[in-house]
């Protein structure tokens, strides 16, 4: 929490002049919180969080509670950061339409609904299990909608994905096999199992670029 206090301050100040860049992975919304409203607690935020790994909800329906309980996930980072143009660098781990779910994307349009997170609290029968800070908020229907993608403080913003799974299949297919590939290869551990894989060319060398230019 003190992390994620920490980088509202920092990005306070910005104005219309000021690029702020960001670096985004997997894992990032286990590492950076703060709860939407104060009075919600560390010990709070664990007991909810608790609730819905336990409710049997798929791993999406649970970001879509989480990240509307969040004063920095859910595009709030970027609410924050606004006027400043922002650009993020993403390391994904997660579908290329689904890059809101990457750490929870404190700095992408959240495609989920404040009307869907009331509907799941209320479908996997998660209010008596909220602690009472969080309970008073669904009771008084006082949580907020994240910020969507017609929100103005995304007509700054910018993304790049650095590298994903479909980064890696599309160099793969696009480059083929390097000649290289073919009179190298690598060791790799798997499950205890040895298995010799072929080095995969993923840089724009000289040859791929004439094998991709001949099979287009």
């Amino acid at each position: 929490m003190k992390a994620a206090e920490v980088m509202l301050r920092a990005v306070e100040p910005l104005t219309g002049r000021d690029l702020v860049i960001f670096m985004m992975s997997g894992g990032g919304s286990a590492l950076v919180e703060k709860p939407i409203d104060d009075s919600i607690s560390l010990e709070d935020l664990i007991a909810t969080y608790r609730a819905l790994v336990h409710s049997g909800a798929p791993i999406a329906q649970i970001n879509t509670v989480r990240k509307h309980l969040s004063a920095i996930k859910g595009g709030r980072l970027a609410l924050a950061a606004s006027p400043a143009h922002q650009l993020s660098i993403m390391v994904s781990d997660v579908p290329e339409n689904a890059l809101d779910s990457l750490a929870s994307g404190p700095t992408i349009a959240d495609t989920s609904t404040v009307d869907q997170c009331y509907a799941l609290v209320d479908k996997y029968k998660l209010l008596p299990q909220f602690p009472a800070s969080v309970r008073k908020l669904f009771e008084s229907r006082a949580i907020l909608e994240t910020p969507k993608s017609t929100d103005a403080v995304f007509s700054r913003s910018r993304w790049s994905t650095l590298a994903s799974n479909a980064v890696v299949e599309r160099s793969r297919w696009k480059r083929r096999r390097c000649p290289a590939s073919r009179s190298r290869s690598t060791t790799v551990a798997m499950t205890g199992t040895m298995l010799r894989q072929p080095i995969i060319c993923l840089s724009a060398c000289e040859s791929c670029e004439r094998a991709s230019r001949a099979s287009a």
